[in-house]
């Protein structure tokens, strides 16, 4: 099996170790002497990791840049920091102890703002921004890194803490990048989170049923400091970057979001204390432990919170408070949203007398199905003690009372001052950083183990051959024994850091035995193969899964120590009394509608609800609902009510569907969600859909969409002067190219720029390797990228029947016919074998290759579809992709009003905070790929992909829908199929099409009086 990149970077922190020892140079020095990558110069360098993950933004407010200036900004992935290719525990690894080092407090280092300066000189400073004691400076885009020279006075390790202040415009994730001396000394620092403040702007209002609905968060615009650590809450201290006596240049690189940037300290690094220092010391100073009623807060009125999702939360248990009976209550905090690393929530608490106490909380974790989920502990700021740094919360299918204590049950004791603390209380990963970074390695190993076998064997192997496996892949055998044992080892842990067996524990051993049993009789491989890979998918949703940490909190309480803190219970009468109530009120509640909220405060909305009508999950409606009940409806008086549908029906033209009858029936929605691109203009073209070019801003609204993506909504009717505009993009999909890293450099392949590298280069390196190239059968690349068009400039007849047309159809059916494309497959497992490791696909297929096959991190990337050389030597690389839409129906009597709604629903801000929201309820894979281009590149993307999404934007092009248009795609594939399945001629299979398409067109143009037959005959003869 190939070195492990987990065991390599050990090997390479060791010799930084033995560097730093022998010769006390700094980490710039050691880079230089192994070649910049981490490793003795001339050496090949190990495989990369993903990247680190951020988003490339434009400008938050709704008016900023236009489409053409984000599409032409560069994404992360060029320039900056170089990396040393090392992560931080390998890194960490390699320090001595803390101690050694010899620092104390009075060796901080603080780097004021105005010593920063940019590439292009000194950096702008401003004086006592937003109140702040000091100086500041303006972290942006356009600044791009900020540059500070220090004179380090000891080597040692330092935390590095940072003043900074939001801005009030942006509420995107805050990212930055921390280089020294123009590195980063390990790969973590390339991602460094900064969190904001939420809080809420008013009480919960009732809806039309009484029952409560969420308040909006707003933000806190106030200075914070910043303890740098781990993004995504695996390292449960601060990050310690080691420097070296002398000077050094600390670097923050822009990646995300502005913020104002006050005083950066280095801080000698320090351990925290343990309970049993931290007792001894209590006792020392005589502290008293408090006796008085306890402190207590409800988690719901928690002051702050750092991400817009954390919202109260509905529980229908009558043990916890406050309770109502037969209503939605908010009355709890956190929940599913609250499981992602460093999300933090406060609460403000008055204690009465300065003394000891202990912490209790009224808690539901029902994690992994008995995974414990970690928590961090502070008091004002600070991690009172080690055991505080990431404390376990085990598995319950009940409400908990937890008390904070020791291994043996003993409540741990806070000292608390008299007068205002702040509790918080943030997710850490603890324990299980080490499972998740652990199931990383064995599911790449597992990757390379069945990609070994599968070379021999095919991805569709014989049952009845011997392979002799063993004789072909030697190290066979001894790899599933040490996977076989990992395995086993995450069985052990995870028994000794769960309150009861997790469902996970089960699964890996699952995965142990299997390979066990392969190891005894290695000639049933071949035919357990799709089993082995059954496995290893569950395993790797596992790795996902176990990063999730949710907890539900009821309340929180400092406790006298001596007294002891029961848990409300609720009795089996109370809880059959609140089903029956439930149930009794089921019959009298509105469930037409999503939470269609009547009032915003004490005032009700005048006039009519808005009729929208969405085709989507259940979820996403209530999402929608939330949001404008919130933010649009306060801001304009407009009522929403939100109608959910069967995804797809609110389109599905030729068929029936709830859509058509109301339009029948006339009696239409005021506005309709999640349509396809083909029904606005069908409606159109019936007299149902209506213009939105009649509002005198829809140029506006129209810039924030891509121009190709608003091609299949335009008509022109008879009577028109110019044409309609029916419908507004909500999504849109698109074309890439992904690719195996790992494979392609194996075989020597290089990622095709253009369709001859494919074909006279690619392919047949693939095919020397028993592997293969997808693409999803679609003639339009071919089409646009050879300068043609489906139809005439007036969109009256077809355009298929020149030359161009019929060359883009000939390459497209000899990809199949002459250079053996896949005629089908499926991308996801095929990709994650490696049997086709170069694959063309769209938004779907990336999201499932991001976020369900962790065991491909760092083994992956996009491109561009291949292009199309022009004459000027140029690449035209046009596709297009399917989108859903929003339209508005002719007899609305609320057009008005909908077109407010249509104009809030797609600005950016709604859009960006839409896709939060999605993904915090329904998990990453169900991204939100919003056609409002500023706020697609606001989304927390990959770096490195964010350049290709860019240029794959700017090629962007769809098909336009005319009169009979339907005709035309059916047509075009029933040609491809004559020619590829039926080996008809390829000439008379296109002229058949063009006919078939032609005869359609003209029938619709009669049909709707744009021409009559006796002109249709003349111009048919001429």
């Amino acid at each position: 099996m190939e070195i492990r990149k987990k065991g390599y970077a050990r090997l390479t922190a060791l010799l930084l170790s033995l560097c730093l020892l022998s010769t006390g140079a700094g980490i710039s020095a050691w880079a230089e002497e192994t070649d910049g990558t981490g490793q003795p110069a001339g050496t090949a360098g190990a495989s990369d990791g993903a990247g680190t993950s951020g988003a490339q933004t434009a400008d938050a407010d709704q008016g900023g840049s236009s489409i053409d200036q984000i599409l032409s900004e560069g994404g992360n992935a060029s320039g900056g920091a170089s990396s040393l290719g090392l992560e931080y525990d390998d890194v960490s690894a390699a320090y001595q102890s803390i101690d050694s080092y010899g620092l104390r407090e009075t060796d901080k280092v603080i780097l004021r703002a105005d010593g920063a300066a940019t590439a292009a000189g000194a950096a702008t400073v401003a004086q006592n921004e937003a109140g702040y004691n000091g100086p500041a400076v303006l972290s942006d885009k356009a600044t791009g890194s900020l540059s500070w020279q220090v004179k380090v006075p000891k080597t040692g390790l330092y935390d590095i803490h940072i003043d900074y202040l939001p801005t009030e415009d942006d509420k995107s994730d805050i990212q930055r990048k921390i280089a020294v001396d123009g590195q980063l000394p390990f790969e973590e620092s390339g991602n460094i989170g900064f969190l904001r403040k939420w809080t809420e702007e008013a009480e919960p209002v009732k809806d039309a049923n009484g029952d409560e609905v969420t308040p909006k968060l707003v933000q806190v615009i106030e200075w914070d400091t910043n303890v740098v650590t781990h993004v995504d809450g695996m390292v449960m201290t601060p990050f310690r970057y080691l420097l070296t006596a002398g000077d050094h240049t600390i670097t923050l690189e822009y990646v995300n979001a502005d913020m104002y940037i006050g005083d950066i300290s280095l801080v000698p690094s320090a351990a925290y204390k343990t309970y049993a220092e931290v007792k001894a010391e209590y006792d020392a100073k005589g502290y008293k432990e408090y006796t008085g009623d306890p402190v207590y807060k409800e988690g719901e009125l928690s002051d702050y919170r750092s991400s817009q999702i954390l919202r109260r939360e509905a529980d229908s248990d009558p043990g916890t408070t406050p309770y109502v009976r037969g209503h939605v209550k908010l009355n709890t905090v956190g929940g599913f949203n609250w499981r992602k690393g460093n999300q933090l929530i406060q609460w403000v608490m008055d204690v009465p007398e300065s003394g000891l106490y202990k912490l209790n909380l009224r808690l539901f974790q029902n994690h992994g199905e008995g995974l414990n989920v970690y928590r961090q502990i502070t008091i004002d700021g600070q991690v009172p003690f080690q055991e505080m740094e990431a404390y376990a919360f085990g598995y319950s299918t009940k409400w908990q009372n937890e008390t904070l204590s020791d291994a043996d049950g003993n409540p741990y004791l806070f000292y608390l001052e008299k007068g205002q603390h702040t509790l918080g209380i943030q997710v850490k990963m603890g324990a299980s950083a080490e499972v998740i970074s652990n199931l990383l390695d064995i599911n790449n190993d597992m990757s390379q183990l069945i990609r070994n076998i599968t070379k021999v064997t095919g991805t569709d192997p014989d049952a009845n051959f011997d392979y002799r496996l063993q004789d072909k892949v030697p190290s066979l055998i001894s790899d599933m024994e040490d996977l076989r044992d990992r395995y086993r080892a995450q069985v052990d842990f995870l028994k000794t850091h769960s309150r009861k067996m997790p469902t996970l524990a089960n699964s890996l051993n699952t995965a142990a035995d299997q390979l066990d049993y392969l190891i005894q009789r290695p000639k049933k491989i071949p035919s357990k193969l799709d089993e082995l890979t059954t496995t290893q998918t569950s395993v790797s949703t596992w790795y996902f899964n176990i990063q999730d940490q949710p907890m539900k909190i009821d309340y929180v309480q400092f406790v006298a120590p001596g007294v002891e803190a029961k848990m409300p219970k609720s009795s089996i009468w109370e809880k059959l009394a609140g089903t029956c109530v439930n149930f009794a009120l089921s019959f009298i509640k509105d469930y037409d509608n999503v939470m269609y909220v009547s009032t915003t405060g004490d005032q009700v909305v005048q006039g009519k609800a808005l009729d929208v009508w969405v085709a989507r999950s259940k979820e996403m409606c209530e999402i929608i609902q939330q949001m404008a009940s919130e933010e649009f409806t306060p801001e304009t008086g407009i009522g929403i009510k939100v109608n959910v549908l069967p995804s797809g029906s609110v389109g599905a033209v030729g068929s029936i569907s709830p859509l058509m009858l109301a339009v029948i029936s006339g009696k239409v929605p005021d506005i309709a969600l999640g349509s396809d691109s083909l029904t606005p203009v069908e409606l159109a073209i019936r007299g149902a859909a209506y213009d939105l070019r009649n509002f005198d801003d829809f140029d506006e609204v129209a810039s924030r969409f891509l121009p190709g993506s608003l091609e299949p909504m335009e008509y022109q009717p008879k009577d028109q002067e110019r044409p309609g505009m029916y419908a507004l993009p909500e999504n849109v999909d698109f074309k890439l190219m992904f690719y195996r890293t790992d494979i392609m450099e194996e075989i020597g392949a290089k990622v095709p720029d253009t369709w001859t590298e494919l074909y006279n280069e690619v392919l047949p390196i693939l095919d020397q390797n028993g592997m293969r190239f997808y693409m999803a059968s679609d003639y339009a690349p071919f089409l646009f990228q050879q300068g043609g068009e489906y139809y005439n400039e007036d969109r009256s007849e077809t355009a298929l029947e020149s030359d161009v047309a019929y060359q883009a159809f000939l390459q497209w059916t000899k990809n199949y016919t002459v250079y053996n494309f896949e005629r089908t497959a499926d991308i996801y497992n095929h990709f994650r074998i490696g049997d086709i490791p170069l694959v063309i696909g769209g938004y779907n297929d990336y999201l499932k290759i991001m976020y369900a096959a962790p065991d491909l991190y760092g083994r992956w990337m996009v491109a561009p579809i291949p292009g199309t050389v022009q004459e000027d030597g140029s690449i035209d690389r046009t596709a297009g992709g399917a989108s859903t839409t929003l339209m508005m129906f002719t007899d609305s009597e609320q057009k008005d009003k909908a077109w407010e709604f249509a104009k809030w629903w797609t600005s950016a801000d709604v859009q960006f905070n839409f896709s939060t929201e999605v993904e915090a309820t329904m998990g990453q894979e169900a991204r939100w790929n919003t056609a409002n281009v500023e706020a697609f590149f606001r989304l927390p993307w990959t770096s490195e992909h964010i350049p290709v999404f860019k240029e794959v934007f700017g090629s962007f092009k769809n098909q336009p829908n005319v009169l009979g248009g339907y005709y035309t795609a059916r047509n075009v594939n029933n040609a491809w199929t004559r020619v590829v399945m039926n080996d008809m001629n390829a000439r008379k299979s296109w002229e058949k099409a063009i006919d078939d398409i032609s005869n359609e067109m003209l029938r619709k143009r009669i049909e709707y009086g744009f021409i009559t037959e006796e002109e249709a005959t003349r111009n048919k003869g001429k």
